[in-house]
């Protein structure tokens, strides 16, 4: 779905067992019916992102994103974290300075408040990157 040229990454998890740790992780969130029916395309990329090793769900329902374009400058960047849960005011943290009508920024801030990276970093995410988190971040808008 999202390979470049250079680099098509083989399997390193079954996409059945991509598929079931997913759901897993989607019961653990209570995700309705509805919700994944609206959302079918992030839940593939998601399946997809498990399958080729870039996202782990760890056995505290927390996510490890393996960057496929780390920041690798002074202080270098190679994975988030996502958490499991979010709170109201973690998210109203990460709302400071954001325009809320500004979906865009708005959703950067849920991605900075779920894996605890300044906006700035979130922003420079390269797109396949942005993907992957918007496939998680989803859930918890």
């Amino acid at each position: 779905m999202f390979e470049s040229k250079e680099e098509v990454k083989k399997p390193v998890v079954s996409p059945e067992m991509a598929d079931q740790e997913f759901e897993r992780w989607l019961e653990y969130r209570m995700v309705s019916d509805v919700e994944k029916e609206e959302h079918a395309t992030l839940i593939s990329l998601a399946i997809e992102s498990i399958s080729k090793g870039y996202l782990i769900i760890n056995e505290d329902n927390t996510i490890t994103h393996k960057l496929r374009e780390p920041f690798e400058n002074e202080s270098p960047i190679y994975e988030f974290t996502y958490r499991s849960r979010l709170n109201d005011f973690d998210k109203q943290r990460s709302m400071k300075g954001v325009n809320a009508k500004d979906q865009n920024e708005s959703f950067n801030a849920l991605i900075s408040a779920l894996c605890d990276q300044p906006k700035g970093v979130i922003k420079k995410l390269h797109t396949a990157d942005k993907r992957i988190a918007s496939a998680i971040a989803v859930f918890f808008a």
